[in-house]
């Protein structure tokens, strides 16, 4: 059949229409396509402007921060040339009914958990009546670092944390008052070491700085105190032991990390040993722990016996005692 007895106009119109459509559909789409790529162009380049923005704030919150933490060890570097070593770290007078308030108070607070809690509503009240005597706040600092242990142990983790922070308050004013109270340095660190947990990392090793600087403060104050010795062995065995990832994390932040050795760690853990004899089964334990990474294993054997050997007395020390049960058995 020739094309021309083929050929119907109805069909030739139908394909006409259908081909203009088809060309005007496609042009419609080209042009869809083209829009939506212009679109994310645009909003991946707010989003790449955004992003600048936020990294550029967080760099200046990291240097604001650094400046704030250089800034308090510098004032605490800076007070050491003004303490005078023959006077007393903390010059509260007590009167005789305050001394004997004391007293009691000291023979509860490392007690078990009824008598922490006593200790901690005696110097709550105390401290209403008195709020500004050194030898009452630090004392309540103290307490209430007891008590968020307290909190922690049974679940009650808000009440924890907010213990914590409230022990800091207590212990930033009892410095403010007198900042020659090593006992103030020492609470005020441990609380400060204990909020760490919760902290992300660039803030962890800012606030271990400052718990650095303050346990070193307590010894400057007061050499023959082996609590402070303790603390301290434990802030250098915890930046020992930091994994590498943490590590090479924090050099991306910081343009200098904190470094320590184990012997950094077992100097002071022998120094609070030398100043006390006996003086917790923490300190036995990180000895032993110290001279197993060393690989001094007789030293090792000799201080994990000595952990296994006394009674616990707190959940910590049950830790202890169980992980230097497990150790001995390898050793």
């Amino acid at each position: 059949m020739s094309f021309i007895t083929s050929f119907n106009p109805f069909d030739f119109t139908k394909n006409f229409a259908f081909g203009l459509g088809l060309g005007v559909g496609i042009g419609v789409i080209v042009r869809r396509v083209m829009h939506e790529k212009m679109k994310h162009k645009e909003l991946l380049i707010s989003c790449l402007k955004q992003l600048t923005t936020e990294v550029q704030q967080l760099r200046e919150t990291i240097l604001s921060m650094a400046r704030d933490l250089n800034n308090q060890c510098a004032s605490l570097s800076d007070s050491e040339e003004y303490f005078d070593a023959n006077n007393p770290p903390c010059t509260e007078s007590l009167s005789e009914n305050l001394q004997f308030f004391v007293k009691e108070v000291d023979s509860l607070i490392d007690g078990d958990d009824e008598q922490q809690v006593k200790a901690y509503n005696l110097l709550l009240n105390k401290t209403k009546q008195i709020p500004d005597n050194v030898d009452l706040l630090w004392r309540y600092a103290k307490s209430q670092y007891r008590i968020s242990c307290q909190k922690e142990k049974s679940g009650d983790h808000l009440q924890h944390k907010s213990m914590i922070d409230e022990g800091i308050k207590t212990a930033e004013r009892a410095l403010h008052i007198n900042d020659n109270c090593y006992q103030a340095h020492q609470w005020y660190a441990v609380l400060i070491g204990t909020n760490i947990k919760f902290q992300e990392t660039k803030q962890k090793f800012l606030l271990g700085n400052i718990y650095k600087a303050h346990i070193e403060k307590a010894i400057l104050l007061n050499p023959d105190d082996a609590a402070s010795y303790y603390f301290l062995g434990r802030y250098l065995y915890e930046i020992y032991m930091l994994p590498w990832y943490i590590r090479k994390a924090a050099a991306a932040i910081f343009s200098e990390t904190p470094t320590a050795t184990v012997d950094d760690a077992l100097q002071c853990f022998l120094k609070a040993e030398q100043l006390k004899s006996g003086y917790s089964m923490g300190n036995s334990f990180y000895l032993g722990k110290c001279y197993y990474y060393k690989n001094c294993l007789p030293e090792a054997r000799k201080w994990f016996f000595q952990v296994t050997s006394a009674v616990p007395m707190s959940d910590e020390d049950e830790s202890f005692h169980k992980e230097a049960t497990e150790l001995l058995k390898k050793l």
